[in-house]
């Protein structure tokens, strides 16, 4: 999650508009590796490879939440700056 901060840093800092895009990337970027991921078999076992298209899912999900929504929120907040860092 770090190296996706230091990206976000880059694309405010460097790049008109950069917070959209960086947020519109890791949406898109999310929706793909879902989609990619209901396609995988890890398994020749039908159970297995349901429990792990689950498991995979939840983790892209809180992952690619953290990054388009979380990481602009708490970049932008005053409050959490001034108390946390």
């Amino acid at each position: 999650m770090l190296c996706v901060g230091i990206i976000y840093f880059e694309f405010k800092e460097y790049i008109p508009n950069g917070q959209v895009i960086f947020i519109s990337i890791f949406i898109l970027l999310t929706t793909f590796l879902l989609w990619k991921v209901q396609q995988g078999h890890s398994s020749p076992i039908q159970g297995i490879t349901e429990k792990f298209r689950r498991l995979m899912s939840g983790i892209i999900i809180i992952l690619g939440v953290y990054a388009a929504v979380l990481l602009p929120y708490l970049y932008n907040n005053r409050k959490f700056i001034d108390l946390v860092v």
